[in-house]
């Protein structure tokens, strides 16, 4: 009988936030009705937290409060006991052994518990293969909204743009001209896309896992795979998704590795995407640069921007040639879709790379920031 592992519904940050919640105490037993109290107070006070910085407004969720509980049991984590009968029945929950040492774990960079991430694969056939199938066939590219800063994000000129991506990427041949008939020569130039996004990813070997987006999502969320869009025109990118993992013990392991062992090659791989990809400002967009340096060092975006921070830290103090400079963008405020950098409880979408004999006060830009109102960063 194939094994089917634990069921893959589970939201990555809730299950840090029942670990957060549970570590102060020790992991002692609670019940679990104690349990989903702590687990939701702290992600009401994280998503508080973030809103005040201007992402989109969330509430704790129960139900995912549970998913991440059963996650837990189902990797033998977390045991459950019953007590009692009828509707005096209680049931409490207790860190088994190997969970109490996995769960007390500290977070690495980009606070992935590599722990219990690496349990997770090992437990889970769907997340396993994809991962192997993105290491053996290389990485998933397909067609992707991904409208620049500053351009329309919908209406004519959007549409326009996308057609014309699409016409970049797959060919004239691809689109329905002009007098055609049948459904394809009826769809919206978003359904065009829609289409040809799911013909590229149908080539890969791991579209046909089941539940193949949900199982991508997840291993986005738990820091096992990197995302890069290469740019086609103002409206249009061809998304590319590949492994950010390493075998370690013939098991894969996320890629965290220790700053003092990549701080180098990061700083290299930083300047690097930073040139390429800097517009006529002097910034670059925190998507653009995370998903750069993690496509050319093979890794995720949570340790990326773990790592940005820790870049910031290295130039302010003296240690690197160049400073980071943080900026917000005004426009992606409480944007549902926003995903920026946080560096020192503050939320930034942009940076710009500054040379140390570069940085005096004479900068004559530095008085007009790359957003479009506010204050910038520290």
């Amino acid at each position: 009988m194939a094994v089917r592992g634990p069921a893959l519904t589970f939201d990555p940050r809730y299950v840090d936030f029942v670990i957060s919640a549970w570590h102060p105490r020790s992991f002692v037993a609670l019940s679990t009705e104690e349990l989903e109290h702590l687990a939701t107070a702290q992600a009401e006070q994280v998503f508080t937290e973030l809103a005040m910085i201007g992402l989109a407004e969330e509430h704790a969720k129960l139900a995912a409060i549970r998913s991440a509980i059963t996650l837990l049991k189902a990797l033998k984590f977390v045991k459950q006991t019953n007590s009692g009968t009828g509707a005096g029945r209680i049931a409490r929950l207790a860190a088994t052994q190997v969970g109490r040492a996995v769960l007390a774990e500290e977070p690495a960079a980009g606070h992935i518990r590599v722990g219990l991430v690496g349990r997770l694969i090992e437990s889970s056939p769907p997340l396993a293969t994809l991962l192997y199938l993105l290491e053996g066939h290389g990485p998933i590219a397909r067609p992707v909204a991904h409208p620049l800063p500053g351009t329309p994000r919908k209406g004519a000129a959007f549409n326009r743009a996308v057609l014309e991506g699409l016409a970049t990427y797959g060919g004239p041949s691809a689109l329905p001209t002009q007098g055609s008939k049948g459904p394809a020569a009826r769809q919206t130039p978003l359904q065009q896309l829609k289409g040809m996004a799911a013909q590229a990813t149908q080539r890969h070997p791991a579209s046909g896992l089941p539940s193949f987006e949900k199982v991508l999502s997840l291993a986005v969320g738990l820091g096992l795979v990197w995302r890069d869009v290469d740019q086609i025109n103002q409206a249009l990118g061809i998304e590319c998704i590949g492994p950010a993992v390493i075998t370690r013990d013939g098991s894969l392991k996320p890629h965290v590795p220790a700053w003092r062992d990549i701080q180098t090659r990061f700083q290299d791989a930083l300047l690097r995407v930073y040139q390429q990809r800097v517009d006529s400002s002097g910034f670059v967009t925190i998507e653009g640069l995370r998903g750069g340096i993690g496509r050319e060092l093979r890794l995720s975006a949570l340790v990326v921007d773990a790592f940005l921070d820790l870049a910031r830290e290295a130039g302010d103090r003296g240690a690197w040639p160049f400073t980071l400079q943080f900026e917000p963008d005004d426009e992606l405020l409480y944007a549902a879709d926003r995903r920026p950098l946080i560096w020192h409880g503050a939320a930034f979408d942009f940076v710009e790379i500054r040379r140390i004999a570069d940085a005096a006060p004479a900068r004559s830009t530095s008085s007009t920031p790359r957003h479009t109102g506010g204050s910038s960063s520290p």
